[in-house]
């Protein structure tokens, strides 16, 4: 029996950016391999590759955001197809996102009578701070209630800021994160009616006070961690990219990703491992694109964010974004696990970037055709 022709680098779904390969005129040239028994002849789109450290390989042109390869036995006729995606305006650029934020729309509500303005609040006056000295655009997934404090949810947002939410929507978007912060992994067996009514319910009330320019066909899902009925739901209210934290501090002392108990979404582990190796990979089951690099600034002092930042172009040179996300919580004194190094861990992420020549962006904005 003939074995069956597999692509193993690329697979399908892969969506690379220029550092996966090397520019040529209008096409961006990339090494592929695949596994098939040895002597055999086999080619991709019509290339002949070469049977080299137990694989076949041969370098293809990408062409266009959309692109097939076909490798084909041209003894046997035996094929298989995959699609790859390139995306060429997602080189060198970042994005900082901010996780589980409720307690800084809290505070605007409780002074919307003394509050002129939303960066009064000093949370997001901190970022505003940060946007107008480096340009960086600021991604926050929301909550819908918290119970601190006295209690609080988001149909108690007031509507009189909505005119300056949509002003800054340029930088500053809003989307879904969970309901609430506890318990910890609220989606891991999450059923369809459950997704989609908790996520419609904090879209509805950010279209009410912020108004339909702050939202985001991206966002994160508390804990990262949802069943493909769950990510179904989302995909048809409108979320196409669903990102996540995929590097971290291992107890060796190195930089990379947690080899046990990593969960991103729903997917497998050679899909995981394909995503955090070029950035960005597409699951065409759902029609869902999954990010899962961002770095978790509040894990780590801003000597070790460097490091750490410095090791992912190491460790990972197929890919060239950078995203920087860090929670809420943390900026607050009150916080049992408060940050005084707060704005030094976030200055120390987005410096970085700057110094290695990264634009700030949207990932809507180069993940699309």
């Amino acid at each position: 029996m003939t074995k069956a022709i597999r692509f193993i680098d690329p697979i399908d779904g892969v969506m690379v950016s220029n550092a996966a390969g090397k520019l040529h005129n209008d096409s961006l040239k990339i090494e592929v391999s695949l596994d098939a028994y040895p002597g055999r002849h086999i080619s991709v789109n019509g290339v002949h590759t070469i049977y080299r450290n137990g694989a076949y390989r041969a370098t293809v042109s990408l062409n266009s955001y959309k692109n097939t390869l076909e490798a084909v036995d041209t003894e046997t006729g035996a094929k298989e197809t995959i699609r790859v995606y390139w995306l060429k305006n997602a080189d060198k650029k970042y994005r900082l996102m901010l996780d589980d934020n409720i307690w800084c729309l809290q505070d605007i509500a409780r002074n919307a009578d003394s509050y002129k303005s939303i960066f009064e609040n000093p949370y997001l006056g901190f970022f505003k701070d940060v946007h107008d000295q480096f340009g960086t655009k600021v991604h926050m997934h929301i909550y819908y209630q918290c119970p601190e404090f006295g209690g609080f949810n988001l149909s108690q947002m007031p509507d009189k800021y909505r005119d300056e939410w949509q002003t800054n929507s340029d930088w500053l978007r809003l989307t879904f994160h969970a309901d609430q912060n506890l318990p910890d992994r609220p989606y891991v067996n999450v059923g369809y009616d459950q997704m989609k009514y908790e996520h419609e319910r904090v879209i509805s009330e950010i279209k009410r006070f912020a108004g339909e320019e702050v939202l985001s066909p991206v966002t994160t899902i508390h804990w990262a961690e949802v069943t493909k009925e769950g990510c179904h739901a989302l995909k048809e209210q409108g979320v196409c990219v669903l990102t996540d934290h995929g590097f971290r501090l291992l107890d060796d002392g190195t930089f990379g990703e947690t080899e046990e108990d990593y969960i991103v979404y729903y997917l497998s582990d050679e899909q995981v491992q394909t995503a955090l190796t070029y950035g960005f990979y597409k699951d065409h089951s759902e029609d869902i694109i999954f990010c899962p690099d961002a770095i978790v600034l509040n894990s780590y002092t801003p000597q070790e964010i460097r490091k750490l930042l410095d090791a992912s172009l190491d460790n990972y040179p197929k890919k060239s974004y950078v995203g920087l996300l860090i929670h809420e919580q943390y900026f607050y004194p009150h916080y049992v696990n408060y940050l005084p190094d707060y704005k030094e861990r976030v200055l120390a992420g987005v410096e970085w970037c700057i110094e290695h020549n990264y634009e700030s962006s949207f990932v809507k904005d180069f993940v699309f055709e």
